[in-house]
């Protein structure tokens, strides 16, 4: 496991909601050293606006040679993101042996990491890449980091800077990609279960999942009693997540679908995907009438991929990546 150790001035200031570096010295900008893998790197925060997750601290790492000055960081790009949980765990010593002394929310970012890493040996192109994981040493305080390619934006910033001159053909594209990348996920038996345009990326030319922080799948190592817990993302959710809220094991009459599983990421890769081409969500009992007629190709399979029971949804993302090539190669003939 890689250990990074930062300057000793170097603080984590933490709130119930976010979390950031301080100290950071910006007159002398060469002090700003951490070494990971052999290599060194200047740090700086993430803009609060690309801030993603409220567990971690985001930071832009920087080539020493390429950076000498903090007026550099404005011109040039970040060659990694460094991804650390802001909460620290303790390390205890019994008779020599040294263990690590993890809660759930360190468990789930330890699964987060192992399913990146398994995404990246299945040469997962639609996922973003990790490069190194382990310890960081921040202030005497032992936290878990990992880092990753540099994303350019996320879809739903690009959506409403570029909404415009956005063409049918163009979202089609992006929905193959975001289909690889869930079916790559599915055949490694993972469920990413936080599918929403803010964890979508573009990075190295490709559109990427990214934030895999809910990540389930029976070869992670952790397992989590989630009974009755609100898993995944307010507004994208499927009707499992609801029902697993509302229902699971409450003593009700009937019994509901709580089980949050690749046909949930389906629903919820649906949801996105009409927010590519309506800029909006649907909600509620979804017709044609509902949907831009410029783009009704896709309502077809939106709407399969957005029904409330798993019998009537798609059952496997692979079924679903044929339509949409029909229609890009539709697209290409004219």
């Amino acid at each position: 496991m890689t250990l990074v150790k930062f300057p000793d001035y170097i603080k984590i200031e933490k709130t119930k909601f976010n979390a950031d570096i301080l100290n950071i010295d910006f007159e002398n900008i060469s002090n700003n050293v951490i070494n990971i893998n052999d290599k060194e790197y200047l740090f700086n925060n993430l803009s609060n606006n690309g801030n993603k997750g409220g567990n971690s601290i985001i930071l832009k790492l920087y080539s020493v040679d390429e950076a000498a000055d903090i007026e550099a960081f404005d011109d040039i790009t970040p060659i990694a993101i460094l991804k650390i949980l802001k909460f620290p765990f303790k390390k205890r010593s019994f008779k020599g042996r040294v263990t690590n002394e993890y809660t759930s929310t360190h468990k789930r970012f330890l699964n987060e990491i192992d399913a990146l890493n398994k995404s990246k040996e299945l040469k997962n192109e639609n996922v973003i890449e990790v490069y190194d994981d382990g310890e960081c040493i921040i202030n005497n305080w032992h936290y878990l980091f990992y880092s990753m390619e540099v994303a350019d934006y996320d879809l739903k910033s690009y959506i409403e800077e570029k909404h415009g001159g956005l063409q049918f053909e163009n979202k089609v594209l992006f929905c193959l990609e975001l289909l690889d990348g869930i079916n790559q996920l599915d055949n490694a038996i993972f469920y990413h279960r936080d599918i929403k345009p803010d964890n979508i990326f573009f990075a190295n030319g490709k559109w990427k999942l990214g934030d895999l922080g809910l990540v389930d799948g029976k070869d992670l190592n952790y397992r989590f009693n989630e009974e009755g817990k609100f898993i995944g993302p307010r507004g994208w959710s499927s009707p499992e997540v609801m029902n697993k809220y509302l229902s699971e094991k409450k003593g009700f009459k009937y019994n509901y679908d709580c089980r949050i599983d690749h046909q949930s990421d389906i629903f919820q890769l649906g949801k996105v995907f009409w927010y590519i081409f309506q800029y909006n969500a649907p909600i509620g009992n979804i017709h044609f009438h509902d949907f831009n007629r410029e783009n009704e190709r896709v309502f077809w399979i939106l709407r399969k991929m957005l029904h409330h029971s798993k019998l009537r949804r798609f059952h496997k993302v692979s079924t679903i990546i044929p339509l949409f090539q029909k229609i890009n190669q539709e697209c290409i003939i004219g």
